[in-house]
C-alpha cells in the first residue's frame, strides 16, 4: 500500500479517466438512439429561447438540452458524436469519486470506489444515453466532494462556492435535485458545527437566488404532476433492495460483496469489532457519504410507494456514487490496516468486474423495427403508431430530415405533418383512426398499453380487417 501512496494523485486520475472512457467507448453505439433520446436531440435543435419556453411546460428542466444545442453546433449530430457527450460526462465522474476517497478516506478506498463506478453496468448504460443523467451524476459527485470539504474546513470559501455552483446546476438539470438538497440539510445539521450553519443558510439562499428564474416553473410543475400523477408505476417492496442489486450490477455481486466484508472481519482480528464500529461512528465523512445514499434513495422509494411514483433506474442512478463509496468504506472497515487489506480491495473490484457488461442492452430495437416497416410499406399502406410520443423515435430512424422540421407553437407540428403526408400517423386512441379505412395497414404498437391501456386500436382494426402477419422487436 505504501507504493500506491507514493504515486501522485493526478497519475491515478488520468489513468482512471482513460480506463472509464475506454470502457464506455467500446460499445458507444451498440444500442439504438431510443426512448427519450430523440426528444432531447430534437429539442436541442431549437433556438435556446424556444428550448426554455417549450421545456418549461414539461417535466424536463432545459439545462441539458441547452448544453446539447451548443454541443451539436460544434460537433454535429451523428450517433457517435451525440453519444460522446454523455459518455465523456460519465467518464469524468470518476475524478470526484477518486478525490473523495483519496482526500477524506485513503488511497485504497479511492481506487476501489472508482473501479466500482467504472465497471457499473448502470453507469455504462446511461453513459450511452443522450439524456441528462450522466451530467446529473457528475455534478452530484462534485457536490458531495465540496460538501465534504466544507465539513473538514467550514471556512473554506472554495468549498462553499463550489457547492453553490453545483447545487444551482443540479436544480437546472433535474427536479430530483430537491432530494440532494434535503440530504445536505440533514448531514449539515448532524455534522456541521452550529457556528457555521449561517454559511449553509447563506449558500442555500444564494443557490435559490440563482434559481429564481425557474422557481415559479418548479412549483407549477410540482402542482400539476402531484395532481395528474406520472406514468411510473408504484414500486413493490422488493425494489427497495432489488434496485441496490441492480446498482451493484447483479444480486450475485451483492452476495459477493457481503462475502468480502465477512471474510475481512474473519481474517483481521487486530482491532476488536467494537473499536472499529466506534471509529466508523466518529467518521463524519463516511457517515455523510452513507446518508447521501440512504436519504435520497429512501425518500424516493417511499414517496413513490405511497404518493407520487418516480422510483426508476435513471432517476436513482446518481445515488450509485455514494453507494459505491459506502461499499468501499465498509470493505475498508472490515479489512482494516492489516497486511491483507489489499486483498479486500482486489476481491471487491473483482466482484464488480466479473459481473459487468460493457455493452448493456436497452431493449429498444427501434432501428430494426423502422427498417422493417419501411420494407413493408408502399404507397397504398397506412401506418399507425401508438403511443403518440413515439413519433420522434420513429422519425429519427425513418427519415432524419424530418428532424429539421420544427413547429412554432407545437414543437413537433411540422414533423407530424411530414409523417402524415407519407400516411404515417401517431395516435393514442381508436377514435383517432382515419374514418375512411385503408385497404392495408401496418400498426406499430410501441408498448401502448403501458401508457394508454384499453386504447382499443388493435381491436378496432381487427374488427374491420384481417390480421395477416405479426412481428416482434424489443
Amino acid at each position: 500500500m505504501k507504493f500506491f501512496e507514493r504515486i501522485p494523485s493526478f497519475v491515478f486520475i488520468i489513468g482512471l479517466f482513460i480506463l472509464a472512457l475506454s470502457v464506455r467507448l467500446l460499445h458507444i453505439t451498440g444500442t439504438d438512439i431510443a426512448g427519450d433520446e430523440p426528444f432531447s436531440i430534437f429539442m436541442a435543435q431549437f433556438p435556446v429561447a424556444d428550448i426554455i419556453r417549450f421545456l418549461n411546460t414539461g417535466n424536463n428542466p432545459p439545462l441539458f438540452e441547452v448544453l446539447l444545442h451548443y454541443y451539436m453546433l460544434l460537433v454535429g449530430d451523428s450517433d457517435v458524436s451525440l453519444r460522446l457527450l454523455p459518455t465523456t460526462l460519465s467518464a469524468l465522474t470518476v475524478i470526484p469519486i477518486f478525490l473523495i476517497g483519496d482526500r477524506f478516506f485513503h488511497r485504497s478506498m479511492a481506487l476501489s470506489a472508482s473501479l466500482l463506478f467504472i465497471f457499473s453496468i448502470f453507469n455504462i448504460r446511461f453513459a450511452h444515453e443522450v439524456r441528462v443523467y450522466a451530467l446529473f451524476t457528475l455534478v452530484f459527485a462534485w457536490a458531495l466532494y465540496f460538501f465534504l470539504s466544507i465539513l473538514r474546513n467550514p471556512r473554506l470559501f472554495a468549498g462553499w462556492f463550489g457547492l453553490i455552483i453545483a447545487n444551482a446546476i443540479l436544480l437546472y438539470a433535474h427536479y430530483l435535485s430537491v432530494y440532494i438538497l434535503f440530504a445536505q440539510a440533514i448531514t449539515a445539521f448532524l455534522f456541521l458545527p452550529k457556528a457555521n450553519w449561517k454559511y449553509l443558510i447563506g449558500a442555500f439562499t444564494i443557490t435559490l437566488l440563482i434559481y429564481t428564474p425557474s422557481l415559479f416553473v418548479f412549483f407549477e410543475r410540482l402542482g400539476k404532476v402531484s395532481g395528474a400523477g406520472t406514468w411510473v408505476q408504484p414500486p413493490g417492496w422488493g425494489e427497495l433492495y432489488g434496485s441496490i442489486n441492480l446498482l451493484l450490477n447483479d444480486r450475485v455481486t451483492t452476495v459477493l460483496i457481503l462475502a468480502v466484508v465477512v471474510l475481512g472481519w474473519a481474517l483481521t482480528q487486530k482491532n476488536p469489532i467494537r473499536q472499529r464500529l466506534n471509529a466508523a461512528m466518529a467518521h463524519h465523512a463516511g457517515l455523510t457519504v452513507l446518508l447521501w445514499f440512504i436519504v435520497p434513495y429512501g425518500l424516493m422509494f417511499f414517496i413513490s410507494k405511497f404518493y407520487l411514483p418516480m422510483f426508476i433506474d435513471r432517476y436513482i442512478l446518481f445515488t450509485s456514487v455514494p453507494l459505491f463509496l459506502s461499499v468501499a468504506w465498509f470493505v475498508d472497515l472490515a479489512w482494516g490496516d492489516s497486511k491483507h487489506s489489499m486483498m479486500g480491495v482486489v476481491l471487491l473490484v473483482a466482484a464488480l468486474v466479473a459481473t459487468t457488461d460493457t455493452d448493456p442492452p436497452n431493449n429498444r430495437e427501434i432501428a430494426d423495427t423502422v427498417k422493417h416497416i419501411a420494407a413493408l410499406k408502399d404507397h397504398r399502406t397506412v401506418v399507425y403508431i401508438s403511443p403518440l410520443h413515439f413519433n420522434l423515435g420513429f422519425a429519427y430512424h425513418f427519415d432524419r430530415s424530418w428532424f429539421s422540421l420544427r413547429g412554432k407553437d407545437v414543437p413537433t407540428a411540422a414533423l407530424d405533418s411530414a409523417m402524415a403526408s407519407h400516411q404515417i400517423f401517431c395516435i393514442n386512441r381508436k377514435e383517432e383512426l382515419l374514418p375512411n379505412g385503408a385497404q392495408r395497414v401496418i400498426f406499430l404498437d410501441a408498448a401502448s398499453a403501458f401508457v394508454r391501456p384499453d386504447n382499443g386500436i388493435l381491436e378496432t382494426l381487427q374488427s374491420t380487417m384481417n390480421l395477416t402477419e405479426t412481428h416482434h422487436h424489443h
